[in-house]
């Protein structure tokens, strides 16, 4: 089990939101990916040549490269968000566990519940 106070501190629902948030982000940017993608291939593909459609069509393999390493970056934050998120889940359940373990101090136990 790992020390507590080297752990980072993480909120599992902020973590649940990170990676739902990636992973719709990334879901979205793959289809206008596609959609542009489509697009261009209708511009170059109706007979367009010459240099013009040359630096159009490396710019949009550019513009592409980009958007892939962005989509493919939004889907490791999205795994690492939920891995971390289950991790710390399981932790904290595994470090609770031995605190439920602890029996409680008949002579306390009633001062700290208060009045029956």
């Amino acid at each position: 089990m790992a020390n507590p106070a080297s752990q980072m501190y993480l909120n599992p629902l902020a973590a649940q939101q990170a990676s739902t948030a990636s992973a719709d982000t990334s879901a979205q940017m793959h289809i206008h990916k596609n959609a542009v993608d489509n697009a261009v291939t209708g511009v170059i593909g109706t007979g367009w040549v010459m240099r013009q459609a040359t630096s159009f069509l490396q710019a949009h393999y550019k513009w592409r490269e980009a958007m892939e390493a962005l989509v493919m970056a939004l889907d490791k934050l999205s795994g690492d968000a939920n891995k971390h998120r289950l991790e710390y889940a399981a932790n904290d359940d595994e470090w609770a566990g031995g605190f439920a373990r602890i029996p409680e101090p008949s002579t306390l136990g009633h001062a700290m519940r208060g009045p029956v």
